[in-house]
């Protein structure tokens, strides 16, 4: 799979998998279908840092996939575009 491929991929699978894990909100559903990958997580859908975690864990488990944390900076964590890249390069098949 090619790396943009991978990075749309992952794109898809946040799209999906973020209206569960901000299902606190009411409008969490609404906010996740709405992100394009200029949405920042923290500010914009008002993603926790437990939040964020659960999501990198339902990211694995929708991917089939181990991510690499350890090399993390916020940074990767300002939108969904750098989580998807961040994810797409720091990930593991299997």
């Amino acid at each position: 799979m090619t790396d943009s491929a991978m990075r749309q991929r992952v794109l898809d699978n946040i799209r999906a998998v973020l209206p569960r894990v901000l299902n606190s909100a009411s409008d969490g559903e609404e906010r996740a279908r709405a992100a394009s990958e200029e949405t920042r997580l923290m500010e914009d859908l008002g993603l926790t840092s437990t939040e964020a975690l659960e999501l990198m864990l339902e990211l694995e488990k929708s991917l089939d996939i181990q991510i690499d944390v350890e090399p993390m900076e916020p940074s990767d964590l300002a939108s969904l575009g750098s989580l998807a890249d961040f994810v797409a390069g720091h990930a593991m098949v299997g």
